[in-house]
């Protein structure tokens, strides 16, 4: 009689070769997973600076912002951002006075800090945020703007004076765009 030594069956001796497929086709089909995830929130990003994009383009296509001209852009941003299932902040700068640009950090950061004051410059805000109207001399800290996913585009835009009519000054016009979760 011939011993079969070594032998387990046919299911016993390709069983160590079935592993290395299974973990094989395991890891392959979790890197198709990862790609898919990091191609879905690269779209997502996308999606999110260009309707933030486009809001500005709304918000900044004339050159030349008086305080109805910004209702009215208010108005239109509020419809905008609906569509695009965006939140938004607009934050208008007004300055009507000398600027000087390499001294001035409100002017930099487009908000003025707490505490900053200054008597040629006028802030107007609207957001998605209900809690806010649009409103002149704002406290810029109640807007809530979340840490990720946030796209902000700042743009010069000439400004009317209130002093005077004929002047024209120099604004800064900050738009802010975030995903908007759970709407």
């Amino acid at each position: 009689m011939k011993s079969k030594r070594g032998f387990i069956g046919p299911i016993g001796d390709d069983l160590p070769s079935i592993f290395p497929i299974v973990a094989g086709i395991l890891i392959f089909l979790l890197s198709i997973a990862y790609i898919q995830t990091q191609l879905s929130a690269r779209n997502e990003a996308i999606s999110l600076r260009k309707a933030t994009l486009e809001l500005s383009y709304i918000v900044t296509e004339r050159g030349l912002m008086e305080q109805t001209d910004f209702i009215e852009k208010c108005t239109l941003a509020e419809a905008y951002a609906k569509k695009s299932h965006i939140e938004y902040a607009l934050i208008l700068k007004r300055y009507c006075g000398p600027v000087n640009l390499d001294n001035d950090e409100a002017f930099k950061i487009g908000i003025r800090p707490l505490g900053w004051n200054a008597a040629n410059t006028e802030d107007s805000i609207c957001s998605s945020d209900t809690n806010l109207a649009v409103t002149a001399t704002p406290n810029p800290s109640v807007i809530i703007i979340p840490a990720r996913d946030v796209v902000t585009m700042s743009f010069p835009i000439a400004v009317n004076c209130p002093e005077t009519s004929s002047l024209r000054g120099l604004g800064m016009i900050n738009v802010i765009g975030w995903s908007a979760r759970g709407k």
